[in-house]
Protein backbone atom coordinates (compact mmCIF):
# COMPACT_ATOMS: atom_id res chain seq x y z
CA UNK A 1 0.00 0.00 0.00
CA UNK A 2 2.91 2.28 0.97
CA UNK A 3 5.03 2.06 -1.91
CA UNK A 4 5.54 4.90 -4.77
CA UNK A 5 3.49 4.31 -7.65
CA UNK A 6 5.12 4.33 -11.33
CA UNK A 7 3.05 5.72 -14.52
CA UNK A 8 1.63 2.19 -14.95
CA UNK A 9 0.01 2.73 -11.63
CA UNK A 10 1.99 -0.79 -10.07
CA UNK A 11 4.19 0.03 -7.32
CA UNK A 12 6.96 0.24 -7.61
CA UNK A 13 10.21 -1.26 -5.95
CA UNK A 14 12.40 1.17 -7.39
CA UNK A 15 11.16 4.20 -4.90
CA UNK A 16 13.08 4.43 -1.86
CA UNK A 17 12.35 5.87 1.42
CA UNK A 18 13.96 8.69 2.40
CA UNK A 19 15.26 9.85 -1.20
CA UNK A 20 15.31 12.95 -2.54
CA UNK A 21 12.01 13.46 -4.00
CA UNK A 22 13.62 15.06 -7.17
CA UNK A 23 15.42 11.79 -7.83
CA UNK A 24 12.29 9.48 -7.32
CA UNK A 25 10.76 11.60 -10.45
CA UNK A 26 13.50 10.69 -12.61
CA UNK A 27 12.64 8.39 -15.74
CA UNK A 28 9.06 9.17 -15.28
CA UNK A 29 6.98 12.21 -16.86
CA UNK A 30 6.06 13.35 -13.05
CA UNK A 31 7.05 16.43 -11.82
CA UNK A 32 4.72 16.24 -8.45
CA UNK A 33 4.51 13.90 -5.21
CA UNK A 34 1.35 13.55 -5.93
CA UNK A 35 1.88 11.56 -8.94
CA UNK A 36 3.99 9.18 -6.97
CA UNK A 37 0.89 8.56 -4.63
CA UNK A 38 2.60 10.65 -1.70
CA UNK A 39 0.65 13.55 -0.01
CA UNK A 40 3.39 14.32 2.01
CA UNK A 41 7.38 15.15 1.58
CA UNK A 42 9.50 16.17 3.88
CA UNK A 43 12.67 18.41 4.36
CA UNK A 44 15.66 15.81 4.24
CA UNK A 45 19.19 16.38 6.45
CA UNK A 46 20.84 14.16 4.57
CA UNK A 47 19.98 15.45 1.24
CA UNK A 48 19.04 19.21 2.00
CA UNK A 49 16.52 19.11 0.24
CA UNK A 50 12.50 17.90 -0.53
CA UNK A 51 12.18 13.89 0.10
CA UNK A 52 9.72 11.68 0.11
CA UNK A 53 8.53 10.59 3.30
CA UNK A 54 9.66 7.73 4.83
CA UNK A 55 6.69 4.37 4.90
CA UNK A 56 5.68 5.04 8.49
CA UNK A 57 5.18 8.88 7.39
CA UNK A 58 3.34 8.06 4.45
CA UNK A 59 0.68 5.41 6.01
CA UNK A 60 0.09 8.42 8.43
CA UNK A 61 -0.49 10.92 6.06
CA UNK A 62 -3.28 8.70 4.65
CA UNK A 63 -4.74 7.52 7.64
CA UNK A 64 -4.95 11.29 9.33
CA UNK A 65 -6.68 11.95 5.89
CA UNK A 66 -9.11 9.63 5.73
CA UNK A 67 -9.87 10.51 9.68
CA UNK A 68 -9.61 14.45 8.54
CA UNK A 69 -11.17 14.55 5.06
CA UNK A 70 -14.64 13.14 3.74
CA UNK A 71 -13.92 11.82 0.53
CA UNK A 72 -15.94 14.24 -1.79
CA UNK A 73 -13.17 17.07 0.07
CA UNK A 74 -10.20 14.64 -0.21
CA UNK A 75 -11.21 14.09 -4.08
CA UNK A 76 -11.49 18.28 -4.60
CA UNK A 77 -8.40 18.27 -3.54
CA UNK A 78 -6.23 15.20 -5.16
CA UNK A 79 -8.76 14.04 -7.36
CA UNK A 80 -6.47 14.77 -10.73
CA UNK A 81 -3.49 12.18 -8.90
CA UNK A 82 -5.32 8.36 -9.08
CA UNK A 83 -2.58 6.94 -7.59
CA UNK A 84 -3.76 8.82 -4.38
CA UNK A 85 -6.83 8.41 -4.68
CA UNK A 86 -6.57 4.97 -4.59
CA UNK A 87 -4.40 4.64 -1.55
CA UNK A 88 -6.96 7.25 0.06
CA UNK A 89 -9.46 4.71 -0.92
CA UNK A 90 -7.28 1.62 0.80
CA UNK A 91 -6.95 3.08 3.91
CA UNK A 92 -10.60 4.37 4.14
CA UNK A 93 -11.45 0.45 3.36
CA UNK A 94 -9.36 -0.90 5.77
CA UNK A 95 -10.27 1.44 8.56
CA UNK A 96 -13.69 0.61 8.10
CA UNK A 97 -13.33 -3.57 7.73
CA UNK A 98 -11.34 -2.64 11.16
CA UNK A 99 -14.80 -1.63 12.69
CA UNK A 100 -14.07 2.38 12.42
CA UNK A 101 -16.87 3.76 11.83
CA UNK A 102 -17.09 7.44 9.60
CA UNK A 103 -19.76 10.16 10.38
CA UNK A 104 -21.32 11.21 7.21
CA UNK A 105 -22.68 14.58 7.34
Amino acid sequence: MSKGLKENLEYSTETTYGEALEDALVGTSFTKKEELGFIVTFLSTRYKEESIPTESMDIFSYVDAALTYEEDEFEARYGEFEPVMEKYRMVKDKLEKSGYLFERN
